[in-house]
């Protein structure tokens, strides 16, 4: 891929909640991310805004700070922190994921077979043998 192409990783992302923002600030906000690079679409919608971008090019904290930096504040509730973190963390893991060879499903197997391992099966008893012997003594 050539630099200044788009790429195929696009991510389109809600920012949830109304802005804390005035007609202004959410039109400043708009603009500047219309000129952000990597930034293929903006939508307003009232005092909310739907942004598309390439992850290549851009991440979710670049849109942020190019809304914040207009004055307009971010929802900070905690629910509203948290779907932005794990948008971050989605965003960072599809951009990891276009470089590799073996791709998203290979990873989600491995995490499976890891909890899969990990887990408890059956009557198993993580003691070890010594006290197993010492409790079956004492309970006779």
């Amino acid at each position: 891929m050539r630099a200044g192409e788009p790429s195929d990783v696009a991510v389109q992302r809600r920012i949830v909640g109304p802005l804390a923002a005035t007609a202004v600030q959410l039109a400043a906000a708009v603009d500047s991310l219309v000129r952000l690079a990597g930034v293929t679409r903006v939508e307003r919608q009232q005092t909310r805004l739907a942004v598309e971008y390439d992850l290549e090019r851009c991440t979710l904290s670049d849109v942020e700070t190019a809304i914040t930096a207009t004055g307009a504040g971010l929802p900070s509730t905690p629910a509203a922190l948290v779907v932005r973190a794990l948008a971050r963390l989605e965003d960072a893991v599809a951009a990891a994921g276009t470089d590799s060879v073996e791709g998203w499903d290979a990873l989600v197997r491995a995490a499976h077979a890891s909890v899969y391992r990990r887990r408890r099966h059956g009557r198993r008893d993580d003691r070890p043998q010594q006290w197993r012997r010492y409790l079956e003594r004492g309970s006779r």
